[in-house]
């Protein structure tokens, strides 16, 4: 973990400001910001305006959230690349020029993690915001993530979701 690249002033990164947490009955190890915090039901509600809530929901306490969820549908590690590529199709026609034009692997093959932005510019009163999605097979379901962030700080939070997402670790 001690890359410089994550460790770099420049970019707000402090591998001491970390700490690993588990998800998913202790099944998934991920190293997180230590600012970052569950949220309450009430909390994620207002945030996540759908029916189905993600799993994981956690938040700096101020516009930067995270979240994870397993899904039932069945994905195996080879096609990660396929079902991320999808994403970005539906997105694309949804939300035409604020998607990223293809996935970037994060992981080996062993472990591989596809991950993609979405910009909505001035969609929130916050201001700009990024959508950094992730896409990646958990016991061979289709699991879902992301971490949103105000834009002008996009080199920070990318910094800092490519060391969470390389710091995923998988136990039995």
């Amino acid at each position: 973990m001690g890359d410089r690249f994550y460790t770099n002033k420049i970019n707000g990164i402090n591998e001491s400001g970390y700490r690993k947490e588990r998800f998913f009955g202790d099944r998934l190890g991920v190293t997180l910001p230590a600012s970052f915090s569950a949220l309450s039901a009430s909390e994620a509600a207002t945030f996540f305006l759908y029916e189905k809530k993600p799993q994981v929901v956690l938040s700096d306490g101020g516009q930067v959230f995270f979240s994870m969820s397993i899904l039932e549908q069945a994905l195996g590690t080879g096609e990660v690349l396929s079902a991320a590529e999808g994403i970005i199709r539906h997105l694309r026609q949804r939300y035409p020029g604020q998607v990223s034009k293809q996935p970037i692997i994060c992981r080996n093959e062993a472990i591989p993690i596809c991950r993609f932005t979405l910009f909505l510019p001035g969609a929130v009163k916050e201001g700009d915001k990024n959508h950094e999605l992730f896409v990646f097979s958990f016991e061979r379901k289709f699991a879902l993530g992301s971490l949103s962030y105000p834009a002008v700080e996009k080199g920070r939070w990318q910094s800092c979701l490519r060391f969470m997402l390389e710091s995923f670790e998988w136990f039995k």
